[in-house]
């Protein structure tokens, strides 16, 4: 028996032996490029022995090799039906070798603005936020969210890239680092920093790279659903984190850090340097490099679910997440960080975000029915379908994968554009203003657009907004035209050319002018005259109301009074600001969202100024109006004076006074005159003769319909 059995082990070692000698040692893997792919890519594994390996699977799926493969280079297909895991190569000999988790693309593309390559993350619901006795305070508590799909940059913004805004734009590059090594670096030009992240950008900053580059900054919520995705994992690459082992799942192979080499020069890392470190969707650096800022106001959590959440209206901090080169291990993909948007940091940069279908404009972003509309962006060309608040448009033939066409249908109201693809992809873009009508005033070339007559509650509640709103009463119009846009600086050149009216005087920086009347703070984005080209549509500014309404009497029309103004901006819904949101006693300020007017933190270009009119369609009124709320604070008809407590019809306001009326936030507005946005507030009111640099106006006319 004893003998038996050494026989069988011997020839057992005999047959382990003549494999190995047949198929020698194990392949091994150098690296796999790129270390994420959509399926149909082709990807390089580099390694030894590799003309042995006879099967590569991705997560169990087999790719089919492609045939000029040697012993150190081997290529491959991402197999139709494969997911992200592991990468399996498998010799005849029944050798296994476990690379790299290689991650599967749902998407890639390339954003033509800044050559940022875009990875696709798939609409979904996820947990977001950590359970209870779980991370830090700010992190609960753990709610349920609904996230529409949409691209995010694979990398953070580089330092060529920001170098290429800077330059297109004129924007500033920002400050270099002080008091780092930072690889012994002396300037952003140099060469061996342009595939570092850049840093040291203030919010504003990220803001205006994002505007430029047709992108937005991520909310808190797309970025932490990148991070960790419907898994909920704890660090991008995965684990779950528990009461008893926060930190489960680190990895400092993983991303750069204090414990990796680079301590020793103190500074970022090429983006990408650490492709183990991906998340589920492909995007690069989410817990290492640097910190991100994202578009969200810091705030608590809500306790029941959402969709697409934005973040508070308003804030004081806004929010920044994911980890840096100079942190331990306090990077999970739940942690939440806070900043000024006036702060920066060595470690601080920024990614950025764009919805499906990409599209860039809606042009114009209000029409009447019949009117053809252009919708530009990429992958047009899929469309199927476009619907107005539900109403299917008839498809221009004549669409191309970067321009749609289409016609505003009979029934057509005002609300979400929606875009769908044959696969059913959804995108909704901007809200679209379906107009009542739309004419020109032959004098000036102003556009006009019709306001209905209606009724509707003037003024605000009792609680809401200041003293001079109250008391909320009925107000009865008939239907007028009213100026789609502020009177601009060509018109008003051309009213003083036609009538020898004095153009108002230029506003000048105090540091070039110390001396000039009409100084200013602020740059006007470096012009120095109403003629300069640049300035034509913007609007015009320092102008009294006496040349607000000498200007009216010269185009044939009239300032309009402070309830149709009012009514133009809020509607019969009594929206709290031209776009929408309810004022309550609680909550004044509900629905104030700042990308959708000029205003201080969006100044125009380098300079604070106004911005061109028109700027900003998400910020259009229910009736088509735009600039209701930011770029200038504008001059009614009326006298100032107490709302009547009872219903009115077409009021003019108070016969005689001793100041007019002013509606509208401007530009120049801060964190501390978010209620002066608001439709009904009435804090300005002015001698007649005052002249400001956020003062404009837009005239109105009663006349027939269309």
């Amino acid at each position: 028996m004893e003998a038996t059995i050494l026989n069988r082990l011997s020839l057992l070692l005999l047959i382990c032996l003549a494999g190995s000698f047949a198929w020698g040692a194990a392949p091994t893997i150098t690296t796999i490029t790129p270390p994420s792919a959509i399926v149909g890519a082709v990807i390089t594994i580099t390694g030894t022995d590799l003309d042995k390996v006879t099967s590569v699977t991705f997560n169990g799926i087999a790719a089919k090799t492609i045939t000029d493969n040697t012993a150190t280079a081997l290529k491959v297909i991402v197999p139709e039906g494969a997911t992200s895991g592991k990468l399996v190569v498998t010799t005849a000999g029944g050798t296994v070798t476990n690379s790299y988790d290689f991650i599967v693309l749902f998407g890639l593309k390339t954003n033509a603005k800044d050559n940022a390559e875009m990875v696709w993350v798939p609409g979904g619901t996820f947990t977001m936020g950590s359970a209870d006795g779980v991370g830090e305070k700010n992190e609960h508590p753990a709610h349920q969210v609904t996230l529409s799909g949409y691209w995010i940059y694979k990398d953070v913004v580089t330092v060529a890239q920001y170098r290429a805004f800077s330059n297109a734009t004129g924007y500033p590059l920002p400050k270099l680092p002080p008091g780092i090594d930072w690889k012994d670096k002396t300037g952003w030009d140099d060469p061996t920093l342009q595939q570092h992240p850049i840093v040291f950008v203030f919010w504003n900053d990220a803001k205006a790279y994002a505007d430029w580059a047709g992108a937005k900054l991520p909310t808190e919520a797309q970025w932490e659903y990148a991070a960790r995705g419907p898994q909920g994992r704890n660090f991008p690459w995965g684990n779950t984190a528990s009461k008893d082992y926060l930190w489960n799942g680190w990895d400092a192979t993983k991303r750069n850090n204090w414990e990796s080499p680079v301590y020793d020069v103190k500074s970022t890392w090429p983006v990408g340097s650490f492709p183990a470190g991906a998340s589920w969707c492909g995007a690069q650096d989410m817990a290492i490099n640097v910190s991100q800022w994202c578009s969200d106001w810091s705030d608590k959590y809500p306790a029941t679910a959402v969709i697409n959440p934005t973040g508070p209206a308003l804030g004081i901090n806004r929010v920044y997440r994911g980890s840096s080169w100079e942190t331990g291990i306090n990077d999970r993909s739940a942690a939440r960080r806070f900043g000024s948007p006036s702060s920066f940091n060595y470690f601080l940069g920024f990614r950025c975000v764009s919805l499906a279908q990409n599209i860039t404009t809606i042009t114009p972003p209000s029409a009447v029915v019949g009117a053809v509309i252009t919708i530009t962006g990429t992958d047009l060309d899929k469309v199927t379908e476009v619907t107005f608040n539900g109403i299917a448009a008839k498809t221009i033939t004549d669409n191309t994968a970067t321009a749609l066409k289409v016609t505003v249908p009979e029934g057509a109201k005002s609300g979400k554009l929606t875009v769908t693809t044959a696969s059913g992809t959804v995108t909704n873009s901007y809200d679209f203003i379906v107009l009542s009508g739309l004419k020109i005033n032959a004098i000036d070339t102003a556009e006009m657009i019709w306001v209905p007559g209606g009724t509707f509650t003037m003024g605000s509640a009792a609680g809401v907004g200041g003293d001079t709103e109250r008391p909320a009463h009925q107000v009865t119009l008939s239907g007028y035209w009213i100026y789609r846009y502020d009177v601009t600086v060509a018109q008003y050149r051309a009213f003083c050319a036609a009538t020898n009216h004095k153009m108002p005087p230029f506003p000048q920086p105090k540091a070039q002018f110390p001396s000039e009347k009409f100084a200013s703070d602020f740059s006007w984005a470096g012009k120095t005259g109403w003629d300069d080209p640049e300035l034509q549509q913007h609007p015009i500014v320092y102008v009294s109301w006496n040349d607000a309404k000498a200007y009216a009497d010269w185009a044939g029309v009239k300032l309009p009074t402070e309830a149709q103004w009012e009514y133009a901006a809020r509607g019969p819904q009594g929206n709290n600001y031209p776009w929408g949101g309810t004022a309550t006693k609680d909550d004044r300020n509900n629905g104030w969202d700042e990308t959708r007017c000029a205003n201080y933190y969006n100044s125009y270009k380098v300079g604070k100024s106004t911005w061109p009119v028109g700027s900003f369609p998400a910020g259009t009124s229910w009736c088509g109006a735009q600039d209701m709320a930011g770029n200038v604070i504008q001059w009614c008809g009326d006298w100032h004076g107490d709302y009547s407590a009872a219903a009115v019809s077409d009021p003019t306001g108070p016969d005689t006074g001793k100041y007019r009326a002013l509606r509208g936030g401007s530009w120049g507005g801060d964190v501390s005159f978010y209620m002066d946005y608001r439709s009904t507030d009435r804090y300005s009111y002015l001698d007649p003769r005052f002249i400001l640099s956020n003062i404009g106006f837009r005239c109105a006319i009663i006349a027939p319909g269309p």
